[in-house]
């Protein structure tokens, strides 16, 4: 079928994605804090503290000092923090946001809920990063609202 059988832009070119993406193993990478992570969410649902509270504060605090700003906000899912992200940057209603065509469905959710379009650009198949090549082609194609 190909992926403009799926309706994807035009200037997404299915020949150019590759065949095999290495898998992660998000796994091996909490290992060292396993323990501390469980401890961590038994102490939230011990707590029934779900929203908020003590332990979000004090993640807050700590990643803002870790960051040297002033102060960091937690909220409720990565598809929040991409559009306030994108609010931050000025991204308003009707434009356009350019993004890799294999990303997450949240990056896609995040640009539609401020009012955005997103525009998906093809990858490089060696960096899995978006291709230069044909991002000058995707700029202004986005079907605008009439």
């Amino acid at each position: 079928m190909g992926l403009r059988g799926l309706g994807m832009p035009e200037h997404v070119q299915s020949d150019r994605v590759p065949d095999r993406v290495p898998w992660a193993d998000p796994g091996s990478d909490i290992a060292p804090m396993r323990e501390e992570i469980l401890a961590a969410v038994a102490q939230v649902l011990d707590r029934g503290e779900y929203i908020l509270g003590p332990r979000v504060t004090n993640f807050e605090q700590e990643l803002a000092s870790r960051l040297g700003v002033i102060a960091a906000v937690g909220v409720g899912s990565g598809t929040d923090a991409l559009a306030l992200a994108l609010q931050a940057l000025g991204v308003r209603e009707h434009d356009e946001v350019i993004t890799v065509s294999h990303t997450a469905g949240a990056t896609v959710a995040a640009i539609r809920t401020i009012g955005a379009i997103p525009v998906l650009v093809d990858i490089e198949p060696q960096t899995y990063c978006l291709d230069p090549a044909y991002l000058e082609r995707a700029l202004g194609r986005a079907q605008k609202p009439s």
